[in-house]
C-alpha cells in the first residue's frame, strides 16, 4: 500500500480494482432497472453491491475514494430494498465528507427515502431542515425549503397529480 503525503488516505491498486467492480455492477443494475422481468435480477445485483461496498468499507476505511464507496453501498441498500440501510450509508457519507460538493445529494437522498418510501414524514421533515442548515444556499437547499413551504410532507399517499396541480397553485 502507498500512503498520500498530505491525509491519511490510503490507496493500494488491487482495491481499485475492487471499486471498478462495484462500478460495473452500479451500471448493469441501471441497465436493467426500469425492467420490470428482471427485479429479481436488480435486488440480486442490489444486494451484491451493497455487500461489496460494505465489506470493503469495513476492510478499507482510509482509501482514497472512500466516499464513493459509501455512496454505493447506499444505493446497493436502496436498489436492495434494505431502505434503513441507505438512509444509514448517506447519512455516514455526508457526514464523513461535510465539505464534499456531493454532501448535500447524500442529505437530499436520505429525506426522499424517509418521505417517499418509507413514509416517516417526521423523520423526513428534520432531514430536510438539517440540509437547508448545513447547506442553506445548495439548490437542493431552496428546493427542500420550498417543499417544506408548501406543506407538501403531509399528503396523502393515493392523491392523483391533478389533485397535487390544485394544491400547488393554492398554495402560491
Amino acid at each position: 500500500m502507498v500512503q498520500c503525503s498530505n491525509t491519511n488516505k490510503v490507496e493500494s491498486t488491487n482495491n481499485s480494482g475492487q471499486i471498478d467492480q462495484m462500478l460495473v455492477l452500479e451500471k448493469k443494475i441501471l441497465s436493467i432497472q426500469n425492467n420490470v422481468k428482471k427485479k429479481n435480477e436488480k435486488l440480486m445485483l442490489g444486494e451484491e453491491l451493497y455487500s461489496s461496498a460494505t465489506q470493503f468499507i469495513l476492510n478499507n476505511p482510509n482509501h482514497e475514494q472512500i466516499e464513493s464507496v459509501y455512496v454505493l453501498a447506499a444505493r446497493g441498500a436502496e436498489i436492495s430494498e434494505k431502505y434503513d440501510n441507505a438512509i444509514n450509508y448517506y447519512f455516514q457519507a455526508q457526514r464523513k465528507f461535510p465539505e464534499s460538493s456531493k454532501a448535500a445529494e447524500y442529505l437530499k437522498s436520505r429525506a426522499i427515502i424517509l418521505d417517499f418510501i418509507l413514509k416517516r414524514k417526521k423523520q423526513a421533515i428534520l432531514a430536510h431542515e438539517e440540509l437547508i442548515d448545513l447547506y442553506p444556499n445548495h439548490p437542493l437547499a431552496i428546493d427542500s425549503k420550498e417543499y417544506l413551504k408548501r406543506n407538501l410532507t403531509d399528503l396523502p399517499d393515493t392523491i392523483s397529480s391533478q389533485e397535487l396541480e390544485k394544491i400547488l397553485e393554492n398554495k402560491d
